[in-house]
Parts: structure tokens; sequence; C-alpha cells
């Protein structure tokens, strides 16, 4: 598929202007970013890892959310992925979201750690010269899922 206008002419503009890096700067992106959305009637845009950003770095991600929801002509629909870092929670709450907690994974998380584990202990591959190995079983079991904190 060719490209899109907003990104061929964006290509131009900085080979015009002597651009070698093949990137473009923030502002610049954000300005691409918003032009390819109101091309489209819906647009999703996933990211990933916000809490692992530096500060300043999600900073700039965070207004640079909030300015596209303010100023898309079509609906834009973010799916973020991060901890619930007080910034994150404090920039967004003013915008209609759902909140899916790690914390809702629990018995997920358990069950999986459950059978993966008897799978090992069938196995041999755990506990194989344990005389409590029903008791140790449980005891594995609960400290992995507890510490597992919905990851």
């Amino acid at each position: 598929m060719p490209l899109l206008s907003p990104v061929s002419k964006a290509f131009e503009e900085e080979q015009e202007q002597g651009g070698t890096s093949g990137s473009i700067d923030f502002d610049d992106s954000q300005t691409l970013v918003l032009q390819l959305i109101n091309i489209y009637p819906v647009t999703t845009i996933i990211i990933d890892a916000l809490d692992e950003c530096s500060k300043e770095a999600r900073r700039r991600i965070l207004n640079f959310l909030k300015t596209t929801l303010a100023g898309a002509s079509s609906m834009v629909k973010f799916f973020l992925l991060s901890r619930e870092e007080g910034d994150v929670v404090f920039n967004l709450k003013s915008f209609p979201n759902l909140w899916i907690s790690s914390r809702n994974n629990q018995t997920d998380i358990e069950t999986f750690v459950r059978v993966e584990t008897h799978q090992l202990i069938a196995k041999g591959s755990l506990l194989l010269h344990s005389q409590f190995k029903e008791s140790l079983e449980e005891e594995i079991v609960a400290k992995l899922a507890k510490d597992a904190d919905g990851m």
C-alpha cells in the first residue's frame, strides 16, 4: 500500500530540510499522528509500559494524549498499559475511561500457578524427593500467586 498523504508529506518536508536522521521529533510526531487520526472515523492507539518511561517522557505522552483527545475531529481511543502511577491517574481522570486492574487477574493467576506447579511435581521436576509434597505444593502456590501481584 502507498504511504498515506500526511506521512509522505512529512517525509518530503524532512528531505527538503536536509534531514538525514530518518526520524522526526516528538512535536512533529504529534502533528503527524493527529493528521492520521483525522483520516479515519475511529482510531485506536496502544501505548504499552507507560509507567516505564521517565517522568518527563510520561508527562509529554500524557500531554499528547490530552491534546489528541481534545483536538481530534474523529473518534480516538487509547489503550494504555501501565501501573497506576499517580501522574497517569491524575491526568486521565477527567476523560471517560475503563480501568482494569491487575488485581482482577488474581484467580486466573492462582489457577495457572496451581496447574503448572502440580504438573512439575507430577513430572518429577519439583519436590522429587520431598516427603511433604502436598503441603509444600500448597505453600508454593500460595506464595507465587501472592507475590505475582497480578502479573
